[in-house]
């Protein structure tokens, strides 16, 4: 039987009725003193939940005009995976400013949480972090490489955007894959705000356009993401924004100008769909025109051959 017990509560405020702290999704209790990563960790509360943050990461939830604010000027926001405030670590004070990749992967872990099963939206070239000045650096997550840098897709935060099921955990700590004892300033608060997949998404979600009656109506089988316009000869696809592409894959941009066969081939493969029946042959007036500025290169398929070769 149960012969004593004793029992102690803080003195801080309790948390509102019905906002219980959850291991994982930010504080591990009241905001309060203490050491690193425990101290001054603000629990979620009934405004994060209703912005629908899975984990304010130690900070206070606002919500924003075109989404939410995380902050954190006492001691930082931080993240791990059994808790920020239990194995939490800060993010790299390097490549976390307005429009950085770091920043809308932060943002993905803040709204979805961690290994999401899915990205219903996604996070716009407006999230920014803000490094916090006059606090103790902090061991930290690896993110400082350059965006592109896939090699480092899975070590390093700011290389390239989440996928779903990633795990954040398995990024580096410090300022290497391999991991070090480097500190960095903490970051203070965090903005995010986010978007359609078709306009926020990255390569090859991003900006495709749907199939649609003015493609239909012109013949067109497959779109190849663009707009289908109709010419005094046949029709023109149009993705100024993205590019055009194919299974997740643009074209080669040799070889691809007026007469080329590679246009030629691009026409097939629009109007007739792949491995499509073929029942007339291009002009040799097909031509395809490269978007120069504004749009990323990507993987393509190969087209930089001689003719007949």
């Amino acid at each position: 039987v149960l012969d004593k017990v004793q029992c102690y509560f803080e003195t801080t405020p309790a948390l509102p009725s019905g906002n219980m702290v959850v291991a994982g999704g930010g504080g591990g209790g009241a905001y309060a003193a203490g050491a690193w990563p425990g101290g001054w960790c603000h629990p979620p509360d009934a405004v994060c939940k209703s912005l629908g943050i899975k984990d304010n990461m130690c900070g206070t939830c606002t919500k924003t005009a075109t989404g939410f604010k995380l902050e954190n000027t006492k001691a930082g926001l931080r993240w791990g995976a059994a808790g920020a405030a239990v194995d939490g670590k800060s993010f790299d004070d390097n490549y976390i400013g307005k429009g950085s990749m770091q920043a809308r992967n932060i943002c993905i872990l803040a709204k979805y949480g961690n290994k999401p099963a899915a990205l219903p939206e996604f996070p716009t070239s407006g999230c920014a972090g803000h490094t916090q000045s006059g606090i103790p650096a902090q061991a930290h997550w690896y993110g400082n490489c350059r965006t592109g840098s896939y090699r480092e897709k899975s070590c390093c935060s700011n290389a390239a955007l989440l996928d779903a099921g990633q795990d954040f955990g398995k990024f580096g700590v410090g300022n290497s894959c391999r991991g070090d004892k480097d500190t960095d300033s903490v970051l203070g608060s965090l903005t995010c705000e986010f978007g359609s997949a078709s306009m926020h998404g990255p390569w090859p979600i991003k900006a495709c356009y749907p199939l649609d009656k003015a493609c239909t109506d012109l013949g067109v089988k497959d779109n190849l993401c663009g707009t289908c316009e109709k010419t005094p000869d046949g029709y023109r696809l149009v993705n100024r924004e993205a590019g055009l592409r194919f299974a997740g894959a643009s074209f080669d941009d040799n070889q691809i100008g007026k007469r080329s066969v590679q246009a030629r081939n691009i026409c097939i493969l629009s109007r007739y769909g792949n491995k499509g029946q073929v029942t007339r042959q291009p002009y040799d007036t097909c031509a395809g025109k490269i978007t120069k500025g504004g749009v990323a290169n990507q993987v393509h398929w190969y087209g930089n051959c001689r003719e007949n070769t």
